[in-house]
């Protein structure tokens, strides 16, 4: 039996790729491409600890993008994957470009917590383990009250 394309589909994968490629050709290159966000000391950094097999994790991953945007101009969201062995690496290399050895140190029971902590001191302004997106909120409410003060 010989295998038959189906010119159809085949149409369809040569408009994606033509499609593709003028999107591409279009798109700024260079000294002209600026990126719209300045470079400045978050005012809050948040710590997800996570990992795929952890029950609190799994419960908050629908919520936690929309916690996440509506919060995106005042807080660094940083997640630490412990999932795999790469993704632990990445973590810890992560927490030491960020300073925040303090935050984790490679504690499997971090997992499923949010811990706020202070930009430029590296204090921890509040921490949560939970999957309740109203408790979150409420956490990071004491923070941005406690970064102020």
């Amino acid at each position: 039996m010989t295998a038959r394309m189906n010119p159809i589909r085949g149409l369809g994968a040569v408009a994606i790729i033509a499609l593709s490629t003028a999107l591409l050709a279009a798109a700024p290159r260079g000294a002209n491409m600026k990126v719209a966000a300045t470079v400045e000391v978050p005012n809050i950094i948040a710590v997800r600890v996570r990992h795929d097999m952890c029950p609190i994790c799994k419960g908050l991953d629908p919520e936690f993008p929309k916690i996440i945007e509506k919060n995106k101009d005042s807080v660094l969201w940083v997640t630490l994957d412990l999932s795999t062995e790469t993704s632990q690496k990445q973590a810890a290399l992560l927490v030491a470009a960020l300073g925040l050895e303090s935050v984790w140190t490679g504690d499997m029971s971090k997992m499923g917590s949010l811990t706020y902590v202070d930009g430029k001191t590296k204090e921890v302004l509040s921490f949560v383990q939970t999957d309740k997106a109203s408790e979150i909120r409420a956490a990071l409410r004491l923070a941005v009250k406690a970064s102020k003060d």
